[in-house]
């Protein structure tokens, strides 16, 4: 998690050598299906949103060989709609409330959230 959490801070020192070494070592490393628990709200801010904005910086790269397409596609972009998908589960509850914990192998949501600690996600998904 701190890898993709230092992705965004490597861009903006202009540190490109360690950025696209961090990268290789995110694509190459990050499983999507791993059988692990994880907080809905951390993969949310940390893995999907650092995912993300690492993405969205790596356009200010020099020579950062970037997809046709792009800032609608790359493998950072990719990663983190496959990572968000492994989170829908725990919106998906039939009730108002949703899970704060996911296990992103199977799908499994557990540990109802209260009602308070979601409005932010109720904005953010409000399309």
């Amino acid at each position: 998690m701190s890898l993709v959490d230092a992705l965004d801070t490597l861009i903006i020192m202009g540190n490109t050598t360690e950025f696209r070494r961090a990268v290789d070592l995110v694509l190459k490393s990050v499983k999507t299906d791993a059988n692990v628990n994880v907080s809905v709200f951390e993969t949310n801010i940390r893995i999907v949103g650092g995912l993300v904005s690492a993405h969205m910086l790596s356009g200010r790269v020099e020579g950062m060989q970037l997809e046709d397409g792009w800032p609608c596609s790359g493998p950072l972009l990719r990663l983190a709609k496959a990572m968000a998908a492994r989170l829908l589960p725990a919106f998906n509850t039939g009730m108002v409330q949703f899970r704060s914990f996911v296990e992103i192998h199977t799908f499994a949501s557990k540990r109802i959230l209260s009602v308070s600690l979601m409005e932010p996600y109720l904005e953010m998904f409000d399309n």
